[in-house]
């Protein structure tokens, strides 16, 4: 991992693809496995029922996806629940945030 450490910042010449994809694998990895170490701090407060799923949206969604798996919890897709034309959800589930704050401020 320190070879691959040392080629960030560097030009896409100085390792071959196959590190570069390992080294982005590495950083997925990181970040998934942050985000389940969260999530297992939050769920472990006992608050949330055991049968909540995870909600994911936008550009993460794949993300969530395996932080769902990982947890043992059902995933659920934001725009599944967003109450828009469906030709708007995804893109609407890309915003997240503001489609949500715009769902409150219709209801």
């Amino acid at each position: 991992m320190r070879r691959l450490a040392r080629m960030v910042g560097c030009d896409v010449n100085h390792a071959n693809e196959d590190a570069w994809s390992t080294l982005a694998q590495w950083f997925a990895e990181r970040q998934i496995r942050t985000i389940v170490d969260g999530a297992m701090l939050v769920l472990s407060c006992g608050n949330i029922p055991a049968g909540a799923p995870v909600l994911g949206a936008g550009i993460g969604d794949a993300v969530v996806q395996e932080v769902a798996r990982r947890l043992g919890r059902n995933y659920l897709s934001f725009d599944s629940i967003l109450d828009v034309v469906p030709d708007a959800r995804e893109r609407a589930s890309h915003c997240a945030p503001a489609s949500a704050l715009a769902s409150l401020a219709s209801a």
